[in-house]
C-alpha cells in the first residue's frame, strides 16, 4: 500500500492567470490593455498553461522522492508489523451448546506459506491483545 500523494500545488490555469493579470499594475505599470485580446496577456497564458503542466508534474512525484522529502523533515515510518484483531463469534439464534472452529489446513496455490496448525482458542490472546492496545480486560468486560 503507498502513501497517500500530496496535492503539492494546487492551482488551476484560471488562478495563475488571473494572478499574473492581478500583478500587470504593480511590474507594469504602463500595460493599460488587460484584456483576451492583448498579445501580452496570450504570452500569460501560455506561460500559465507551461506553468500548470509543470504543477501537474511536482505533484507527481514518485513514492521514492516523497519518502526522501519525509526524511528530510524527520519524519520515520514505521516498520510493517502483522495485523491482530478480536474476533467473538455468537452462534445463531436457535443453536444450543458451543460450535467448534475448523482447523485452518489451506495452502496457497503457488506454493506460498501454509497454515498448518489450528487456530488458537477462542479468546485464549484476548488479554495480550488488548494490553498492547493499552486496556485492561476487566475495563472491556464492564
Amino acid at each position: 500500500m503507498s502513501l497517500p500523494v500530496p496535492n503539492l500545488d494546487d492551482r488551476s490555469w484560471k488562478q495563475i492567470v488571473d494572478e499574473a493579470v492581478r500583478l500587470i499594475p504593480r511590474y507594469c505599470p504602463e500595460w493599460t490593455n488587460h484584456n483576451q485580446s492583448d498579445p501580452g496577456v496570450t504570452l500569460l497564458e501560455l506561460y500559465a498553461w507551461m506553468t500548470e503542466m509543470v504543477i501537474y508534474r511536482l505533484n507527481k512525484v514518485p513514492e521514492k522522492n516523497f519518502l526522501t522529502f519525509l526524511d528530510l523533515i524527520g519524519v520515520r515510518l514505521k516498520p510493517p508489523e502483522p495485523a491482530r484483531v478480536v474476533l467473538e463469534f455468537t452462534p445463531a439464534d436457535g443453536i444450543e451448546g458451543g460450535f467448534a472452529v475448523p482447523v485452518a489446513a489451506f495452502s496457497f496455490a503457488h506454493g506460498g506459506p501454509r497454515i498448518d496448525t489450528p487456530p488458537p482458542a477462542l479468546g485464549q490472546h484476548n488479554e495480550d491483545i488488548l494490553r498492547e492496545l493499552g486496556l485492561q480486560p476487566a475495563a472491556v468486560a464492564s
